[in-house]
């Protein structure tokens, strides 16, 4: 629980007398099942607060992945959003994604690595802009290392490149914990820094996100 503490009282921390920055929460909820042969499916809920409530989104994700040469892995996406903003426009988004990922071990420490493509339109309905569509290539690495059979400690780094472009568009830097939560149950707390260098002005965002997630056992049959 001392780490726990230690987190938030980072994230807040890092956001006193600094109004230039978005302090954002994210939740969610994750349920996953293998099916038949490689292939493995899952449902997510998220729901995403900034500065205070000030600004919040909520969707809904599903994916199916499957297995392919060793632990190399594919997985395919839809998720819907909805976001309100502070002066209650609308937003509501489709995205569409495809990555690939791998992980090695060595010893306790464990490294992930995911490649992302993704395809998002996004409608404003309070406002005649229409819809607005972007491409987003994203790179991923973790590290974790186990601490006990309950406990992993993990640190992660992403960037982000927007619309076919090679300039770095954002990034995010982050860690955490990972808690063993009982039989397939998992508890991830952490805090993301998270910069976006692609709009008009500079945006830092400071992210704490808890997570739960269940693995159903595999479906007879």
């Amino acid at each position: 629980m001392k780490y726990i503490g230690s987190i938030i009282l980072l994230f807040v921390g890092l956001n006193v007398n600094a109004q230039s920055f978005n302090r954002e929460l994210w939740t969610s909820v994750e349920v996953s099942t293998k099916l038949k042969s490689d292939f493995k499916t899952d449902f997510k809920l998220a729901y995403r607060a900034t500065n205070i409530l000030a600004d919040y989104t909520n969707f809904a994700q599903i994916g199916l992945s499957r297995k392919l040469i060793g632990d190399w892995k594919s997985k395919l996406s839809y998720r819907f959003t909805r976001g309100v903003s502070y002066d209650q426009q609308l937003a509501l988004r489709n995205r569409v994604s495809l990555d690939v990922s791998n992980k090695w071990k060595v010893n306790k420490l464990q490294i992930q690595y995911r490649l992302k493509y993704q395809y998002t339109n996004k409608n404003r309905t309070s406002q005649k802009d229409g819809v607005t569509y972007s491409n987003v290539l994203r790179n991923k690495i973790q590290l974790s290392v186990k601490q006990n059979k309950k406990l992993k400690y993990y640190i992660a780094a992403e960037s982000f490149h927007f619309n076919n472009s090679y300039l770095l568009s954002s990034y995010r830097l982050g860690g955490g914990l990972l808690l063993d939560a009982g039989k397939r149950k998992e508890l991830k707390v952490g805090y993301i820094f998270e910069q976006k260098m692609y709009e008009s002005i500079t945006n830092i965002n400071h992210i704490l996100n808890l997570s739960f997630s269940f693995n159903l056992k595999k479906s007879k049959g």
